[in-house]
């Protein structure tokens, strides 16, 4: 495994006064040449990772990230859509725009604006399948705390200084590890260290405002795998920037939600496995 190992990414967001707690975008050691970090989030085997959004006046795109889990279903934070239900939102992938037909939300998700109280997850159905990008395979088991992980998607970007904070259209990647957080929490917690601690990855990173959907990945036999997705971040240093060093961020780990996922989801694809006994689950059909 190579220095690669890590990786994250952010969706953009609105405004970034309106998501103080969401996880938003890639931000990078202070350190080491930004383009690292774009150049790895643009590799082929993260093309599952889109934008799921609106079209804005001016012509944009804007919302948060989301990643490709079967031909014709995306997943991505609920929260993220629950705070704008009014919008027709679609799936941005590789340039190319796709509609949405239906949004599931987990039935435990509770509307917190932040998912900040859990179960932070929907299921969205494209009207037509996307069949030229691979779909992320969700792993059948969580990690193991110290484990690597790739965190992956668009937003906003700058370093853990607070150096060149902006938003990109583009997919961006960073390090890090699982090393925050009680063994049976349904968030995989990562902390955003500083290089002068000696424990930073070579391409260490958090996401920040806007990344809310991103994917967490892990290389295991051969292939990435799908263990989680970018929820919320924490304000350790209360300085109101989410995504500086020490800052923690919350994926949710796939590994507790994935019979609801596999129960939603009515047909066999390639990274899914079907057959769970079907629950009870939350829908707004368009």
């Amino acid at each position: 495994m190579n220095q690669h190992t890590l990786t994250a990414v952010v969706a953009p967001a609105l405004c970034l006064s309106l998501f103080h707690t969401e996880a938003s975008g890639i931000i990078r050691r202070h350190d080491v040449n930004a383009q690292l970090y774009l150049d790895y989030g643009a590799e082929t085997q993260f093309h599952s990772v889109g934008e799921v959004g609106f079209r804005t006046q001016s012509g944009g795109f804007a919302g948060a990230s989301a990643v490709l889990i079967d031909q014709h279903w995306v997943l991505t934070a609920a929260h993220r859509i629950a705070q704008n239900p009014e919008i027709n939102w679609e799936f941005r992938n590789n340039e190319v725009i796709h509609g949405v037909d239906e949004i599931i939300y987990h039935p435990g998700y509770d509307g917190h604006p932040n998912g900040l109280s859990g179960q932070d997850l929907a299921l969205l159905r494209l009207s037509e399948p996307i069949t030229n990008v691979d779909p992320a395979m969700i792993a059948q088991s969580s990690l193991n705390f110290g484990d690597q992980v790739a965190l992956v998607g668009y937003g906003g970007i700058g370093d853990g200084l607070g150096n060149d904070w902006t938003f990109t259209t583009e997919r961006w990647a960073a390090n890090n590890v699982w090393d925050r957080g009680a063994a049976n929490s349904e968030f995989y917690t990562t902390d955003f260290d500083d290089p002068t601690s000696g424990s930073a990855l070579p391409l260490e990173g958090t996401t920040t405002n806007g990344d809310a959907g991103g994917g967490m990945f892990r290389f295991e036999n051969g292939r990435w795998q799908l263990v989680g997705i970018a929820s919320h971040n924490i304000d350790i240093n209360s300085n109101g920037m989410f995504g500086d060093y020490r800052d923690r961020a919350k994926h949710t780990r796939l590994d507790t939600y994935l019979p609801w996922i596999q129960s939603t989801i009515p047909a066999p694809s390639s990274g899914l496995l079907i057959g769970f006994a079907s629950l009870g689950i939350t829908r707004r059909r368009r």
